[in-house]
């Protein structure tokens, strides 16, 4: 092909600047920031769509880069190609946000480089996975019926819920901060992954100042309760019911508020149904994540005190919870119970708590011990 270049213009004196260099900074920099639509935590919650600034990618920590073609700011409609690009910008750079804040500085201790690479759309299965192979994240598609126009087809993503992106981000975060655990094949450390995954969704969802009001409204203060920051990708839970509905909760694909108390997993079935506890590596996780959300309600009532708790006092507690579980994961020993030695150094961290040390213990034993994780103390001696 043969390109035509335009005549070069003849050169002129500059002309001279009609505002000063200072001024017309501070006026370039006032220009808004585009802004785009999202969700929240979901396609499914009962959530209106948010309208945000447009997210950096990669963002300077913890940089994340998609591999689709960047749409511009408009804010598109659901359903479309550049609606889904920008759900994933934001909820990935909201969770990569929150854990480069809560102490994980880079990706490199993974070995998948400086930037978590992204493929929002990769293909055709029920799926969505974290590669160190790949060096990034993967999300799929798949078409299933409509559950709210019978007879009709609908495709649902997993790069469009922030309930799984910021899932998947999560194991990311955790092999660049614990390596060693990539390799590891036993159950509690293939479903400690999987647990800190849902952790960061959890996190990650409380970070929005919608969802904490709604979650506050929901329980009343007691967020371990049943809720819509409890019960993890409805939309994909929904398309895994048709599916394989034995690998999902009636509401959603796994709901965090439900109680399953620790059972050795060489004892148990290495598969089943989420109606029992298997050594499967999701349905496992669900011990140590169902003790982390109840202890996260009960720290939520320390920070409060005798006041009743608000959205404030859950984005407090979420905040220090990312930082204690960091501090956790970084200290706990590699060894058979994996789970109990994470526990153990969650209380321990918790205890090293400058504002609400005594409080987050008390809160943190209670749950882990509710959940078997941790012995129950010894009743002090008799006096």
């Amino acid at each position: 092909m043969t390109s035509i270049k335009p005549p070069k213009p003849a050169r002129r004196p500059a002309a001279k600047p009609t505002t000063r260099p200072a001024a017309k900074a501070a006026v370039e920099a006032a220009a808004p920031t585009p802004e785009i639509k999202c969700w929240a935590t979901d396609p499914r919650d009962a959530l209106q769509l948010r309208q945000v600034a447009r997210p950096a990618l990669p963002g300077a920590v913890l940089a994340v880069q998609l591999e689709d073609n960047q749409p511009d700011g408009h804010s598109y409609s659901t359903g479309t190609a550049g609606f889904r690009y920008w759900v994933a910008a934001e909820a990935l750079r909201r969770a990569a946000d929150f854990w480069s804040a809560a102490g994980c500085q880079g990706w490199e201790a993974s070995s998948i480089g400086k930037i978590l690479k992204v493929k929002l759309d990769a293909g055709t299965q029920l799926n969505a996975y974290y590669s160190r192979e790949d060096g990034g994240l993967s999300f799929y598609h798949f078409t299933v019926t409509d559950p709210a126009h019978p007879g009709h087809m609908q495709t649902v993503y997993f790069g469009e819920s922030p309930d799984i992106l910021a899932h998947e981000l999560g194991h990311a975060v955790l092999d660049a901060v614990r390596p060693d655990l990539w390799n590891q094949t036993t159950a509690e450390y293939t479903a400690f992954h999987e647990s800190f995954g849902d952790m960061s969704a959890v996190l990650t969802a409380l970070q929005v100042r919608e969802v904490r009001v709604a979650v506050v409204a929901e329980t009343q203060g007691q967020l371990w309760r049943n809720s819509l920051v409890s019960r993890l990708a409805e939309e994909i839970g929904g398309a895994m019911r048709q599916v394989y509905p034995q690998y999902a909760d009636a509401d959603c694909l796994r709901n965090v508020s439900l109680r399953w108390v620790y059972h050795d997993p060489t004892e148990l079935s290495a598969d089943g149904p989420n109606t029992i506890l298997t050594s499967e590596p999701h349905n496992f996780s669900r011990v140590f994540t169902g003790a982390f959300y109840q202890a996260l309600g009960y720290m939520v009532l320390a920070v409060a005190g005798a006041a009743a708790a608000t959205e404030a006092h859950v984005l407090e507690t979420s905040l220090d919870m990312g930082r204690l579980l960091l501090q956790a994961v970084r200290a706990a020993p590699l060894r058979t119970h994996f789970y109990q030695a994470v526990a153990e150094q969650l209380v321990i961290a918790a205890g090293q708590h400058a504002k609400h040390g005594p409080g987050y213990v008390k809160a943190l034993t209670a749950a882990l011990v509710r959940y078997g994780l941790l012995a129950s103390p010894a009743p002090p001696p008799a006096t």
